[in-house]
This record gives C-alpha cells, structure tokens and sequence, in this order.
C-alpha cells in the first residue's frame, strides 16, 4: 500500500536512490547549503567535477577501467589512455553515422 502511494507520487523517471537524495536535501550532485571557497577560477574549475566523474563512472563500468590486469604507472597510463580513446571513438562514429543515442552503447559497434 505504502509503496504504490510513494509510486503514485512520484516521477517515474526517478531512481529510488535520487528519490531517497532528494528527500534528504540533496539536489543533483550538490547539497543545497554547498558552498565553494575560493577564487572564481577554483569555483568554475570545481563545479567541473560532476561531469568529470560521470566520465568516469561510465569509462570504469563500459571500459574496464575498474579492474586492469596490468603492472606498473606506465602500463596503467596506457590502458587509461586506450580506454578514453575507445570512448572518444564510439562517440565520433556514433555522430559519424547520425545516431547519436549509439554513443553511450559500446557494442553497438562490435559487428
């Protein structure tokens, strides 16, 4: 009963947890009390960080970027670097072939 009342109520497009953050004051990544201290250029380069780990989220759960299998600051370096350029690939040929939703499906282009 309770659940199909808060299911009622609320968007459908909203994940439980953005449901759960949005009822404890969080809106979006940020609280809605942040403050950021600093010079402007530290503000403008900080507000950066949520798209920077969205980037980043998607590299580590579609590129393995979480789980390598190589040794050593080199060798990491390069399979971040092949990673990014993978990403940066899909998301041109999926612009190339004018389909822009394919960009976010790496195996779209796996045939």
């Amino acid at each position: 009963m309770l659940q199909r009342e808060v299911s009622r109520l609320t968007p459908r497009c909203m994940s439980e947890r953005a449901l759960m953050l949005s009822r404890l004051g969080f809106v979006g990544a940020r609280a809605r009390k942040f403050r950021t201290y600093g010079s402007d250029d530290e503000k403008r380069e900080y507000h950066k960080r949520p798209r920077i780990e969205a980037v980043y989220g998607f590299l580590k759960t579609q590129y393995s970027l979480a789980a390598n299998k190589v040794r050593g600051l080199k060798n990491v370096a390069s399979y971040a670097l092949f990673s990014l350029l993978c990403l940066v690939l899909s998301r041109e040929a999926a612009e190339n072939i004018r389909r822009p939703d394919k960009a976010v499906s790496p195996t779209y282009f796996n045939t």
